[in-house]
C-alpha cells in the first residue's frame, strides 16, 4: 500500500512539475523555432519561420524572452516572397544589437542571403 501511494505521489508531482516548465509560442498557422541564443543579460532570443505573422508566405520571426520565458517582444520580418531560415543565424553583439542571417526568395528568382542588424528592441538598423 505504501509503495502504491509513493508511486502515485511521484507521478502526480512529475506531471504537475512538467506542466509548469513548458511554454508554447506561435500563432494559428505554421511556426517553427530554428535557433536559440542566450544574451549577456540572460534574455533568450528565438529565431525561426512563421506563416502566422508577417507579410505573406514564410517570414522570419525573432522573439526576445525574459529568463522566465515571458515575451518581451516578438516581430516578423519579410517581404512578399518566402524567407527561409535554413539555417538561421542569430547572435547578440557586444553593444546589445542582434545580428540575424537567413535566405530569401523575395529579392531574386533564386535564394539570396540576407544579414540584418536589429537594435535590442527588434527594430531594423540595416
Amino acid at each position: 500500500m505504501k509503495l502504491t501511494l509513493l508511486i502515485i505521489f511521484i507521478l502526480l508531482f512529475s506531471f504537475s512539475f512538467s506542466q509548469n516548465i513548458s511554454k508554447t509560442f506561435g500563432g494559428t498557422q505554421n511556426d517553427k523555432g530554428e535557433a536559440l541564443y542566450e544574451c549577456a543579460n540572460n534574455d533568450i532570443l528565438i529565431g525561426g519561420i512563421t506563416t502566422s505573422f508577417g507579410s505573406g508566405g514564410e517570414d522570419v520571426q525573432i522573439s526576445r524572452l525574459t529568463p522566465a520565458g515571458t515575451i518581451i517582444w516578438s516581430k516578423a520580418y519579410g517581404l512578399t516572397g518566402d524567407e527561409q531560415v535554413y539555417p538561421i543565424g542569430i547572435i547578440e553583439t557586444n553593444n546589445g544589437d542582434i545580428l540575424c542571417s537567413f535566405r530569401t526568395t523575395s529579392l531574386s528568382q533564386g535564394r539570396t542571403g540576407v544579414i540584418m542588424r536589429l537594435n535590442s528592441l527588434g527594430d531594423i538598423i540595416w
